[in-house]
């Protein structure tokens, strides 16, 4: 009896979509780029170990760069303040990169993002750096739990994760501060 009401409204939701009758209009074409919603997916690149001890935050940065077709690299938390302040000066002229890149997934997340979704090497950078004021990395599930803004790009038909104006604003007021 518990299932009866869930599944008699759904068949109202799916009787209520299905096409009318008589109604054949056809939509016009566009030749506008198609974005697909997202898909959700599992990351093509696994890192066990990354060799956070052999790595700088920067050589993963290029790990990401350089595995772009994979969309999403799985990894490991890193060590405590693996980030060094040496990292920071190269991470923050990178925050307003558009560049894309493989994306960041936490090896422990149960959540994987669309694979219609690219990262940015300046969404990446301004994470390290976050994660370097927060001690540990990553500091986030994924690169999409970290910034949310997304803009579809037409030449990839993806949608890319861009660096938030306002995170951008409070990095770049952080280390300008000598906070760090």
């Amino acid at each position: 009896m518990r299932l009866a009401l869930p599944i008699l409204f759904a068949l109202l939701i799916l009787a209520s979509c299905s096409e009318k009758k008589g109604n054949k209009q056809t939509p016009e074409k566009k030749d506008e780029p198609i974005y697909l919603a997202p898909i959700p997916s599992t990351p093509t690149l696994l890192i066990d170990d990354v060799g956070y001890d052999s790595m700088s935050a920067i050589q993963l940065l290029d790990l990401l760069i350089a595995n772009i077709d994979s969309h999403w690299v799985m990894v490991d938390k890193a060590p405590y303040e693996w980030i060094k302040p040496d990292d920071i000066d190269s991470l923050v002229k990178l925050i307003r990169s558009k560049e894309p890149c493989a994306g960041l997934i936490l090896k422990s997340s149960n959540i994987y993002p669309p694979n219609n979704v690219q990262s940015t090497v300046g969404v990446e950078a301004m994470l390290m750096i976050d994660s370097y004021r927060k001690g540990w990395y990553p500091a986030f599930n994924s690169t999409l739990d970290y910034s949310k803004e997304l803009t579809p790009d037409a030449g990839t038909k993806k949608l890319l994760i861009l660096p938030q104006p306002a995170l951008v604003r409070d990095i770049e007021q952080w280390y300008n501060s000598n906070a760090w």
